[in-house]
């Protein structure tokens, strides 16, 4: 009786041993499949990245190009001298066809 319960703990040790190697390896495995996602994901934020980048340089290099071949031959300050005026007056209504009036009166 006594050596049959030393060989089923000989018999157990040795699977417990095979179970533990087999554990090790799925944990190795699955650190190995975190640092692999990881990585892609690395680099994908870069390459997302560069695109961006890419994108808002392409923005403003064509603003820059469109508001340089839109030059209609006046400067920003006589567009504002110009306009200020405008801005600045009171808004008038017409009450007839040919007659306007101050609403502000």
């Amino acid at each position: 009786m006594k050596r049959n319960k030393d060989l089923l703990e000989v018999g157990l040790g040795e699977e417990l041993k095979k179970i533990a190697a087999k554990r090790a390896d799925l944990e190795r495995l699955e650190n190995e499949a975190i640092r692999d996602m990881l990585a892609q994901d690395r680099e994908y934020q870069i390459l997302a990245g560069e695109s961006l980048d890419q994108a808002i340089i392409s923005t403003e290099t064509a603003i820059q190009s469109s508001g340089a071949t839109e030059d209609n031959g006046i400067s920003d300050a006589d567009f504002d001298e110009q306009h200020t005026g405008q801005l600045l007056e009171k808004p008038r209504v017409q009450k007839d066809r040919d007659d306007w009036e101050d609403p502000t009166n």
